[in-house]
């Protein structure tokens, strides 16, 4: 969950329901340039980090664990709880009464500790489609606040299906045309437990929705080709 864009209720509801374009833009070529080209390197390193649907309430610093894996390698000596249990300690994620099973909730500003603890340098941005797609074009990792509604409304879900609280997910890449413009992006989402994509339409109503905030890592993370 996103504590930055809070309604508790969220993660409860989902675990049952499951058992803007830059004003002045650079030149075209440019664009093409440094547009990343989803190819077989980017989707292993999608893939490989993605890890499936959240056992908690803890899409904020699963998205965060994606992000650091992929940057910095597998944290392969803690689990999930191990791993929310340290953020809830020295991050200030939230620690529910019904703890591990609603606990996990995080901020913009937490998820940047998380990061940072692990080697992971970022900054907090404007929760714009102009900086989504800055980000993205230069190969940093990306987290989204939502609402979860708003969000799983793009994929066909019920109004409802998600509580209607904060939802944090990993945007891995843009989605260009011919021209090299962004069109949409792809998401990694541990609170579904898959992966899709959003147009841009529905990116800037995803983003509108959420607290504000992105979380945006300082150094390229994701390969081209």
């Amino acid at each position: 969950m996103d504590d930055d864009a809070s309604l508790a209720s969220a993660w409860t509801s989902v675990k049952t329901f499951f058992a803007e374009i830059p004003a002045k833009m650079p030149c075209i070529p440019c664009l093409f340039k440094k547009a990343a080209i989803v190819g077989p390197k980017w989707t292993k390193a999608v893939n490989d980090v993605f890890p499936g649907q959240q056992s908690y309430n803890n899409c904020g610093l699963q998205s965060s664990r994606e992000i650091i894996e992929q940057a910095k390698g597998k944290i392969a000596n803690k689990t999930e709880q191990q791993f929310m249990e340290d953020a809830i300690a020295s991050c200030g994620a939230r620690q529910a009464a019904n703890h591990p099973d609603e606990s996990g909730a995080s901020s913009a500003a937490a998820r940047q500790c998380v990061m940072q603890q692990n080697g992971v340098p970022s900054t907090i941005q404007p929760a714009t489609v102009a900086n989504v797609d800055d980000a993205l074009r230069n190969g940093k990792g990306v987290i989204m606040s939502s609402n979860s509604d708003v969000l799983w409304g793009t994929q066909g879900f019920p109004p409802g299906a998600g509580g209607g609280g904060g939802h944090a997910v990993v945007l891995t890449n843009g989605i260009y045309d011919s021209a090299g413009k962004m069109t949409g992006v792809h998401v990694n989402d541990t609170g579904t437990g898959t992966q899709y994509t959003l147009t841009n339409a529905q990116l800037k109503d995803c983003l509108d929705s959420g607290s504000g905030k992105l979380n945006v890592t300082d150094a390229r993370i994701w390969p081209t080709g």
